[in-house]
């Protein structure tokens, strides 16, 4: 699985609220941008984080939605965040083809 990249993070606290209020969320920014800076050209990258008793998320680009299947989650700037197990429980066949390399 050498084209998947995850950035993960645990955190005490999250402001939520600023999800629904369509105002940026710098700390979110910032994780999405480590994700996508680690990640090549072709890579699918998430990020997955934990936020102490709300529960855990992943965030991928939304270009990707229509590959997935997905429940509740919301749309921030141009990714998407959904529930974590469910989307990996989901999605597992999927994640694994797009982070298979051709060849080797």
């Amino acid at each position: 699985m050498r084209k998947l990249v995850i950035e993960s993070k645990f955190y005490g606290e999250f402001p939520f609220h600023n999800l629904f209020k369509n105002v940026a969320v710098p700390l979110l920014d910032k994780w999405i941008d480590q994700a996508k800076t680690s990640a090549d050209d072709g890579d699918f990258w998430v990020v997955v984080f934990r936020i102490n008793h709300k529960g855990s998320f992943v965030v991928f680009d939304q270009k990707l939605v229509d590959k997935f299947k997905i429940n509740d989650h919301v749309c921030y700037q141009t990714n998407v965040i959904t529930d974590f197990e469910g989307f990996f429980t989901a999605n597992r066949d999927v994640i694994f083809e797009l982070s298979q390399t051709v060849g080797t």
